[in-house]
């Protein structure tokens, strides 16, 4: 191992063991106290790239003698220090290789690099075992961007700084972890933690190969991961106060498994219905891709699909820029979940790519249609102290891919969908102003 590389290693192990040290859990919503304490493992240490001149290092947690979760760090003072933190299941490195090695995948590729654009957008570089032909696979859905076998030298991916206003968010996270005597409390609400529902294919053929690369539905349509963000949501809503969502409805409650294309165990025809429903009625696209404008009409969706409009006056959802203040509020204690979608750089990093390459109109599909790349997800828990959600992907029932803490300072742009008769904004009053 490099020297260079052998002294950021060390650097991590030790942001690692600071972050294990500052971090809490509420005792009333998770069973952490009564686990053995999380330790950090210094082997089978993993390495992921935030761009090719930027690594970013997976370690392996332990309960004792058992492995439990990972961590996944930055060394660097321009990206927070943590990006991923799992308590449980294997590291997000082993889970890539194991829901790659559930498709035909590895049988034609074979995987040279892992990038994390953001902790929501993992991307698999892989080269093709027979051509040489390099690809990148973007997760879960296995969306493919391909390049000509002709081009094996590729130039470097190398990534914009981040934009300024998350300075705030990275500044603050490396102060928590060099101060000496602080806790940082990371609360969990179990009472309405998501169903994990997953993106299945449609019945329909679609002529979207062209645009989209492909991804595991092709050439049927997806049903995109705000869908399925949104379904997750309506479950959380039941779970917690709401019953008039799915109501009479058997199966809703059964996790479904990650297997990509058609997956409802269960056979909840309603939980489809909702996921197929919200895909029309904010414009996803047969590739998955919606414009975050129109992502909160999502909930305006189950409004009138389960008819929930209150007495008087009905605020509707609305978007808006990350606010720690309003997610503690709405999380900790309203007890509800917040709708959290984000995106990093990809897009812009393979046009910028293919025109090095002179790969000619070759675009990412999700800026072709007015979207982006990224993610949706559910988060049930929230940092009291710092800038970390705790989200449920939305890509299935994997248990060694489990709910995971995330740092909100990764990422490009981003936005929660909250429901304004959910309380006052006084209640953030609660927690000092940290607003993104």
């Amino acid at each position: 191992m490099p020297q260079d590389t052998e002294g950021a290693l060390q650097e991590a192990y030790s942001v690692a063991q600071r972050f294990l040290a500052t971090k809490t859990h509420d005792p009333a919503e998770s069973d952490e106290c009564r686990l053995p304490p999380l330790e950090v493992a210094e082997k089978n240490t993993q390495t992921w790239h935030w761009d090719d001149q930027t690594p970013l290092f997976e370690i392996p947690l332990m309960r004792g003698e058992a492995f439990s979760g990972s961590i996944i760090v930055s060394t660097v003072r321009s990206l927070p220090p943590v990006a991923i933190y799992r308590t449980h299941g294997t590291t997000f490195a082993k889970w890539v290789t194991d829901y790659l090695s559930k498709t035909d995948v590895l049988k034609t590729f074979e995987t040279t690099a892992l990038y994390l654009i953001s902790p929501l957008e993992p991307v698999v570089k892989v080269r093709h075992r027979k051509t040489g032909a390099i690809s990148f696979l973007a997760l879960p859905d296995l969306r493919e961007y391909s390049i000509p076998p002709e081009h094996q030298d590729l130039p470097l991916i190398i990534r914009d700084r981040l934009p300024s206003r998350m300075g705030r968010v990275i500044d603050a996270e490396w102060g928590l972890l060099e101060k000496t005597a602080v806790s940082r409390t990371m609360v969990i609400k179990d009472v309405i933690r998501p169903v994990k529902y997953q993106q299945a294919c449609d019945s329909y053929v679609r002529d979207i190969v062209g645009q989209s690369g492909g991804n595991y539905c092709t050439p049927r349509g997806i049903a995109g991961c705000v869908p399925v963000a949104w379904a997750m949501m309506a479950s959380s809503m039941k779970k917690g106060y709401e019953a008039r969502i799915w109501a009479g409805v058997a199966g809703w409650d059964i996790d479904w498994p990650s297997c990509g294309g058609n997956c409802n165990p269960s056979q909840c025809d309603a939980v489809s219905q909702t996921i197929w429903g919200v895909h029309a009625h904010v414009g996803t696209t047969p590739d998955g891709g919606t414009d975050t404008g129109r992502e909160a009409e999502g909930g305006n969706y189950l409004t009138s699909a389960f008819n929930l409009e209150p007495p008087g006056t009905w605020p509707g959802w609305v978007p808006q820029s990350p606010d720690m203040n309003r997610i503690r509020t709405l999380i900790n204690i309203r007890l509800r979940p917040v709708f959290y979608s984000g995106f990093g750089q990809w897009p812009h990093l393979w046009e910028r790519l293919a025109r090095e390459l002179r790969l000619g109109d070759i675009i990412s599909p999700r800026t072709r249609g007015g979207g982006t790349d990224g993610h949706a997800v559910v988060a049930y828990g929230c940092d009291l102290d710092g800038y970390l959600l705790y989200i449920c992907f939305g890509w299935g029932n994997d248990p060694r891919n489990a709910d995971a803490w995330i740092d909100l300072g990764w990422y490009q742009d981003a936005q929660i969908v909250f429901n304004q008769y959910w309380g006052p904004d006084s209640d953030a009053s609660r927690y000092q102003a940290k607003e993104l």
